[in-house]
């Protein structure tokens, strides 16, 4: 469960302070950004076209060994975390009123129907 921390009051900074950080934020020019942008171009290319190397390679490098159980593929166990008693009271209270309105609900709907029936019988010569 999450605790109360204890969050620092943020001071407020001088005109000073305001001002050095704008100037050590130096926008970066066109011709940087542009670079930038061509160096990470040609980094997903390369990548892309070493995927099915890459892929290759990782098929031939483990085609002697197992895949792991199930337990270690996942990542996780089945089991369910421990909910505590207040929890599990909890959700137990919400199962059984969402059971309780289903069920009414249920009866509300057959009741309708066959009051429907009824009626219908009753106007076309029924009972």
């Amino acid at each position: 469960m999450s605790t109360n921390k204890r969050i620092r009051k943020a001071s407020s900074k001088t005109m000073t302070k305001l001002l050095d950080e704008a100037v050590s934020h130096r926008p970066k020019s066109l011709r940087e950004q542009s670079l930038d942008l061509a160096n990470n171009v040609r980094r997903l290319e390369v990548e892309i076209a070493a995927t099915s190397r890459m892929a290759q390679e990782s098929r031939i490098r483990n085609r002697d060994i197992l895949p792991p159980p199930d337990s270690i593929r996942r990542g996780h166990s089945y089991s369910k975390p421990r909910m505590s008693f207040a929890q599990s009271r909890t959700k137990r209270r919400a199962l059984a009123l969402q059971f309780t309105e289903f069920t009414i609900t249920l009866l509300l709907f057959v009741g309708a129907c066959a009051w429907l029936y009824q009626w219908w019988s009753s106007r076309h010569g029924g009972i």
